[in-house]
C-alpha cells in the first residue's frame, strides 16, 4: 500500500498502462484534472481516458517505454473543440517492473500540468482551490550527493539553512551505511538508471550513519518513490527521491501485501467483521481497515465503508439507534471498551449483531479502537425461541442447579420452579404472592446495586442483569446468590413486560473466594514489604508491582507502573533475550533460573538485577510472576575491583623491572616480564622453585639469607646492591628490594624486586673515563695555550732588551708562528667539542672535492707541494655526516703531510675508496715516518703524540676515531717505523 499512497498524494500526475495500452492507475490529480467521477477508467484503453495524449505521444513512445527505455516530452495540447484552452505539461514515460525484473507496464508522470486560455492565463480547475499535500522530496546528482530539498521535507525534517548545507557538504546516498547494510545501494544504482522503483520500508536512525551522526533527528520509519530525472535529451541527470515518514503510519497506514493478504485469508470464512476505526482528538473519523468479509456479513463493500465511515451507522434499526449512540459516547468518554447488541438492514432484511472494541491511544493523541461485529442473529433466535419446552428448560437448570423465576412486571406476578424454593428456604406458594415486597429479603448493603442494576437493565442500558447478593432464607440466614436474567418480552412502545432469570446457591464459592481474598491479602502483605522487588505482567502490562519494585524502576509509587509495558524497563539491546525469556516460561509453564538482566528506571538510568521468572495465573489469564534482587551496585564494585586486578596484573607484567612472588616458604609462585628478561627464566621454569637455587650465586647465599629473615621478620629492604646468577650461569649486578605480604600481622608472601643496574655501572665507568678525559683535557689546554702565550711574551720581552736599532722582524716573525700555533691547536678544540654536540647529519659525499679542499687548506705545511697523491675513488653514490667526513679526511692528510720521511725523495699519499650499498671501505696510506708498535694502541689518546717530531695538539686522531664513531663506522692502522702508515675505515652508506 505505501506505492498506492505515494502515486495517489503526489502533487504530479501520474497514470499507468499494462502491456495491452488499458489504463491500471489514474491518481488523483489527473482525476481531478480531468473530472473523472466514477472508476470507469479502469481497464480502458489509455488513449480514450486520458484524450489530451493524442496530440502528445503516440504507440510507439509507449513501445519505447514497454521495451525498456525512458523517454521525456514537453509541449502544450489544444483539448477543447474550439480550441480556446491548452495543457501545458512535462511528459516522462518510463518502463515498470516486476520482482524479477520483468517489464509488465509503463507509467507516465505528467509534471507542470496546468490549463491555460488564449491569453496564457491560467484556468482554475476542480480541486485547485484546495491546496494538495506534497510528499516530502530530496534529488540527487548521479554521484549521490543531495542537491534540492523541498518545502515539504524541510519542515518534515525540522530542516534549518545550516543543516541543510551540512548534509549537502557530507551525506552522500550511495555510501550511506544503513543502505548498504540493506543491500539497497546497488539496487538504487542499478533501478535509478532506467526506472522508477518503491523503496521498501526502512527504520533510519541519523546515528547509524556516519555522516549524520552529528545531527539530532529522531529515528524515522519511512518508505520512498525513486524515479530518475531525465533532461530535454533523455538522459537521466538526477535522481528524485520522494519519502513517506513511515514512523507512526508504518503501523497506522502501511499494512504489507503478505500481512493485508494473510488478514484477509483469516477473516474470509468468519462469521465476524474485524476492523480499526480511528478518531483524531480534533474532530474527524474513519475506518482504516475493514475486513473484506463484511460485504457477505453486512452487505456493505470495504472500500464503501472507509471512504464514508456513516454508511454503518445508516444501516442501523431505528428502534437500536439510540442504545448505539449512547454506548458508544460512554465508550469514549469514559476511554473504556465498548459493548453493544442490536439489528442491522443487511440486504433489506434485519439481523442481529454484537459488537465490540478495545481503544488505544496514540503518539499524536488519536485514538484508535481495535473491534469485531458479528452476526448473532442465530443466538439470539435461539434464546427467543418459543419451542424450547419446559422439559428440556427443566433438564437444564437441573444439570446447572439452578432456579428459575418469571416475572410479569404489569402484575407483580412471580412463577418460580420448585428448586428455586429450595434455594431460598421457602414454599412456590408463598414466593408467588410476594410481589414487590421480594426486594426485602436481599441484603440491606446490595439493595441498593441490585435495584440499580435491574432498572437499567429495564431500560434497555444493557443486555442482561448478572447479580450476586445475599438473601435471607426462610430459616433467618444468610446465603449468597447469583441471579442471572434478561427482558423477554416488550410491549409495542418498548416497555418491558416481563423478566426471566435464574439463581444459584454460591455460598461454597463465596467461602472459597474469601479464603482466596485472605490468601492474597497475606501473599501481598508479605510481596509488599518483601526486600526483592516483585511485580506480575501479563500480556505484556505490568498488572502488579511491590514498593521495592516502584523504588528500584524509579517510580513515585506502584501505580505509576501498573499498565506499562514491560519492556519497556528492559535496555534496549537485551530485550529479544528477555523476549525469548517470557516465551519459554509461557511455553513450557516452568520456572526461568535465575539470570542477570539489564533494567533502565523511569529516568533512563541502567540498572542490573538478579532475575527469577515463575509461571502465574492473573484473572484467568497466563501471566509471569517476576522476583528480582538489585545487584547493580555489586557490579560496579566488581568492574571497579576488576578493573584494579587488570591494571594490577598489567602494572605487574610490563613494569620494565623484576618482581618474584614467594610463599612463605621462598618458593615462587609467580614471575613477572621484566624478572624474565634480567634471569633468563620463564614463568613454567621458576614455578615453584627455591629462590636460592636460581639466582642466588654460591658467595652470595649468606646475604640471601640475611635478607630472606629481614623480609619475613616483616621489615621493607631497600636498595641493596648486589650479584645475582643469570640462567646461562653470567653474573648480573642488581638493586634489590624486598616487601613482606601479611595478613592479620602475619607473613604469607614476599615480594622480591630486581632492578638490573648493569647499564647504569656502564654508564659509571664511561663517567669516569670521561672525568679523566676532562681533566687530562682541561691539563692539557691550559698547557697548550700558555705555552704558546709564554713563548709569546718572552719574545716581546728579549725585542725590548735588544734596544731601539735591533732588527725586530726577526722576533714578529717567531711571534707569528707561535699565534699561528695556537690558532691551529684552538681548531683543532673546536673541532673536538662541535664533534661531540653537533648531531649526525647525512647528505650524499664528494670525495674528490673534500680531498681537493683538504690540500688547498693545508698549503702552508711543508712537503705539500712535493708529496705525490694517488687517489682512486668509485663513481657509486654514498650518503653520510659531510662535516665528519671531511675533518676526517683533512687530518688523516694533515698527519701524513707533517710526518713526512726526510730520508726519502718520493713521498706519497694513497687514498682508495670503494663504495657498495651498505658500506664504503677507506684505504688511507703514506710513507711517512710511521709509528713504532708498541705506541700503535695509544695513538688515538687524546692529546698523545707518537714522536718527538710531533707539533701539533695530540688531538687529530682522537677527533678521527670519534667522528668516525658517531657515524657508526670503525678504524684500525698498521704501521712500521720509516715505511709508513695505513689506516682502514669502513663508514655505513646510508
Amino acid at each position: 500500500m505505501k506505492i498506492e499512497y505515494l502515486i495517489e498524494s503526489s502533487s504530479e500526475g501520474i497514470f499507468a498502462f499494462n502491456r495491452d495500452f488499458k489504463l491500471t492507475i489514474c491518481n488523483k490529480k489527473i482525476r481531478t484534472f480531468l473530472g473523472f467521477e466514477n472508476d470507469d477508467w479502469v481497464n480502458s484503453p489509455l488513449f480514450d481516458s486520458i484524450a489530451l495524449l493524442n496530440n502528445a505521444i503516440d504507440k510507439q513512445h509507449i513501445s519505447i517505454a514497454l521495451s525498456g527505455e525512458s523517454i521525456a516530452r514537453t509541449g502544450k495540447v489544444f483539448y477543447d473543440q474550439n480550441n480556446e484552452t491548452y495543457v501545458h505539461f512535462d511528459l516522462e514515460l518510463s518502463p515498470v517492473r516486476d520482482s524479477d525484473d520483468l517489464i509488465i507496464g509503463g507509467m507516465g508522470t505528467l509534471k507542470s500540468l496546468q490549463s491555460f486560455d488564449v491569453n496564457n492565463e491560467r484556468v482554475s480547475v476542480s480541486g485547485d482551490k484546495k491546496p494538495e499535500y506534497i510528499p516530502p522530496k530530496i534529488t540527487f546528482d548521479m554521484e549521490g550527493k543531495p542537491i534540492f530539498f523541498n518545502e515539504s521535507y524541510r519542515k518534515s525534517c525540522g530542516m534549518t539553512p545550516k543543516v541543510e548545507k551540512y548534509i549537502s557538504r557530507y551525506y552522500n546516498l550511495f555510501r550511506d551505511e544503513q543502505l548498504l547494510d540493506q543491500g539497497l545501494v546497488s539496487q538504487l544504482k542499478k533501478r535509478t538508471a532506467d526506472a522508477s522503483v518503491e523503496m521498501p520500508l526502512i527504520n533510519y536512525d541519523t546515528k547509524k550513519t556516519a555522516s549524520l551522526k552529528s545531527l539530532d533527528f529522531k529515528q524515522k520509519s519511512f518508505s520512498g518513490y525513486i524515479h530518475p530525472q531525465r533532461n530535454k535529451q533523455g538522459v537521466v541527470n538526477s535522481i528524485e527521491v520522494t519519502l513517506v515518514d513511515m514512523s507512526v503510519k508504518a503501523v497506522d497506514d502501511n499494512l504489507s501485501s503478505a500481512f493485508y493478504k494473510k488478514i484477509q485469508k483469516l477473516t474470509k470464512n468468519l462469521p465476524v467483521v474485524i476492523y480499526e476505526y480511528v478518531v483524531h482528538p480534533k474532530g474527524g473519523s474513519y475506518f482504516r481497515y475493514i475486513s473484506k468479509n463484511c460485504i457477505e456479513i453486512l452487505g456493505i463493500n470495504d472500500i464503501d465503508i472507509q471512504e464514508n465511515g456513516r454508511l454503518l451507522k445508516n444501516h442501523i434499526h431505528p428502534k437500536d439507534i439510540v442504545s448505539y449512540l449512547k454506548s458508544l459516547n460512554k465508550a469514549d468518554s469514559n476511554f473504556e471498551s465498548w459493548k453493544w447488541e442490536g439489528r442491522m438492514s443487511v440486504n433489506r432484511k434485519h439481523k442481529w449483531f454484537r459488537g465490540t472494541s478495545r481503544p488505544e491511544k496514540q503518539e499524536d493523541g488519536s485514538i484508535v479502537r481495535y473491534g469485531v461485529l458479528a452476526d448473532i442473529s442465530a443466538e439470539k433466535k435461539a434464546i427467543l425461541h418459543e419451542g424450547i419446552t419446559d422439559q428440556r428448560l427443566e433438564l437444564a437448570l437441573q444439570g446447572g442447579d439452578l432456579g428459575l423465576w418469571d416475572c410479569y412486571l404489569s402484575t407483580g406476578k412471580i412463577v418460580v420452579n420448585d428448586r428455586f424454593g429450595e434455594i431460598i428456604g421457602y414454599g412456590t406458594e408463598v414466593i408467588e404472592t410476594l410481589g414487590e415486597q421480594w426486594m426485602s429479603l436481599i441484603h440491606e448493603e446490595e439493595q441498593p446495586s441490585v435495584y440499580k442494576q435491574m432498572v437499567r437493565h429495564i431500560k434497555g442500558q444493557s443486555e442482561f442483569f448478572d447479580i450476586e447478593m445475599r438473601i435471607k432464607t426462610g430459616s433467618g440466614q444468610w446465603h449468597w446468590i447469583h441471579s442471572r436474567g434478561q427482558v423477554t418480552e416488550r410491549s409495542k412502545d418498548n416497555r418491558a413486560t416481563r423478566l426471566t432469570g435464574t439463581i444459584q446457591n454460591i455460598d461454597k464459592r463465596k467461602e472459597n473466594e474469601q479464603i482466596l481474598l485472605e490468601s492474597e491479602r497475606r501473599y501481598r502483605d508479605l510481596t509488599e514489604y518483601s526486600p526483592l522487588a516483585i511485580a506480575v505482567h501479563c500480556e505484556g502490562k505490568i498488572v502488579f508491582a511491590n514498593k521495592q519494585t516502584a523504588k528500584f524502576l524509579g517510580a513515585k509509587s506502584t501505580q505509576e507502573l501498573i499498565g506499562r509495558n514491560v519492556l519497556d524497563f528492559i535496555q534496549k539491546k537485551y530485550r529479544e533475550v528477555a523476549v525469548a525469556r517470557i516465551q519459554t516460561i509461557y511455553k513450557n509453564r516452568e520456572a526461568a533460573p535465575m539470570a542477570e538482566e539489564n533494567f533502565i528506571d523511569l529516568k533512563g538510568n541502567k540498572l542490573v538485577a538478579e532475575v527469577v521468572g515463575i509461571p502465574y495465573q492473573y484473572e484467568g489469564k497466563n501471566a509471569v510472576q517476576l522476583i528480582a534482587r538489585d545487584i547493580t551496585e555489586r557490579k560496579k564494585t566488581e568492574r571497579v575491583l576488576k578493573r584494579s586486578e587488570q591494571l594490577l596484573s598489567q602494572l605487574f607484567e610490563n613494569v620494565p623491572i623484576g618482581i618474584v612472588l614467594l610463599d612463605e616458604k621462598r618458593r615462587v609462585i609467580q614471575i613477572n616480564k621484566g624478572f624474565e628478561d634480567i634471569f633468563g627464566y620463564n614463568n613454567d621454569e621458576a614455578f615453584g622453585q627455591k629462590l636460592n637455587s636460581l639466582i642466588i650465586p654460591k658467595e652470595a647465599r649468606g646475604e640471601a639469607i640475611n635478607i630472606t629473615k629481614l623480609i619475613t621478620g616483616g621489615k621493607v629492604i631497600k636498595e641493596v646492591e648486589t650479584l645475582r646468577k643469570k640462567k646461562d650461569g653470567s653474573l648480573v649486578p642488581v638493586m634489590i628490594y624486598g616487601l613482606p605480604v601479611k595478613l592479620k600481622e602475619k607473613v604469607i608472601a614476599v615480594y622480591g624486586i630486581y632492578v638490573d643496574v648493569t647499564v647504569s655501572k656502564t654508564v659509571e665507568g664511561e663517567l669516569k673515563i670521561r672525568n679523566e678525559e676532562l681533566d687530562n683535557f682541561v691539563y692539557k689546554v691550559s698547557h697548550d695555550l700558555r705555552a704558546p702565550l709564554s713563548s709569546t711574551l718572552g719574545l716581546i720581552h728579549l725585542a725590548k732588551l735588544e734596544g731601539e736599532n735591533a732588527d725586530l722582524s726577526q722576533y714578529i716573525e717567531l711571534i707569528g708562528d707561535r699565534i699561528t700555533q695556537l690558532d691551529r691547536f684552538i681548531t683543532d678544540v673546536l673541532s673536538h667539542s662541535k664533534n661531540l654536540n653537533l648531531d649526525v647529519v647525512n647528505s650524499q659525499i664528494d670525495f674528490q672535492a673534500i680531498i681537493d679542499k683538504s690540500f688547498e687548506e693545508l698549503h702552508y705545511l711543508p712537503g705539500v707541494d712535493i708529496v705525490k697523491r694517488d687517489v682512486t675513488i668509485d663513481s657509486e653514490p654514498f650518503t653520510n655526516d659531510q662535516w665528519r667526513v671531511s675533518e676526517v679526511l683533512r687530518n688523516l692528510i694533515s698527519n701524513a703531510l707533517k710526518y713526512l720521511n726526510p730520508e726519502i725523495d718520493d713521498p706519497y699519499i694513497k687514498i682508495d675508496i670503494k663504495i657498495d650499498n651498505e658500506h664504503c671501505n677507506i684505504s688511507f696510506e703514506d710513507n711517512g715516518i710511521g709509528i713504532t708498535e708498541e705506541l700503535q694502541s695509544r695513538v688515538f689518546e687524546m692529546f698523545y703524540r707518537a714522536t718527538e717530531y710531533s707539533e701539533g695538539s695530540g688531538i687529530g686522531l682522537y677527533i678521527v676515531k670519534n667522528a668516525i664513531d658517531k657515524m657508526g663506522g670503525n678504524i684500525s692502522l698498521e704501521s712500521a717505523p720509516y715505511k709508513g702508515t695505513k689506516f682502514y675505515i669502513s663508514l655505513p652508506n646510508k
